[in-house]
């Protein structure tokens, strides 16, 4: 798949079940869901957000959340960590 105009990803990770998780910033509204269904997210005005979502092995969508915030951090069970760190602006 194609990531959107307006998200740039960047961290990606993947568990010992091979699900997939990212980090980045987005700004506009996105689309998350890549697949038949849809998960918009709207970034916070004039600013970059972060997110973090997670796809499954086979790559479909599982969730997503947004931070807002110069930074953030997100650990799991199994030791992963994701971290994402927005640009200035």
């Amino acid at each position: 798949e194609q990531w959107s105009v307006g998200v740039a990803p960047n961290y990606i990770a993947v568990d010992n079940a091979g699900d997939v998780y990212v980090s980045g910033s987005f700004e506009t509204t996105v689309d998350f869901n890549a697949g038949a269904g849809t998960y918009t997210m709207t970034a916070a005005t004039g600013t970059y957000t972060a997110f973090f979502t997670k796809y499954d092995a086979s790559g479909n969508f599982t969730y997503a959340k947004q931070f807002l915030g110069a930074a953030m951090k997100y650990g799991f069970n199994d030791n992963i960590l994701v971290e994402c760190r927005l640009p200035d602006r």
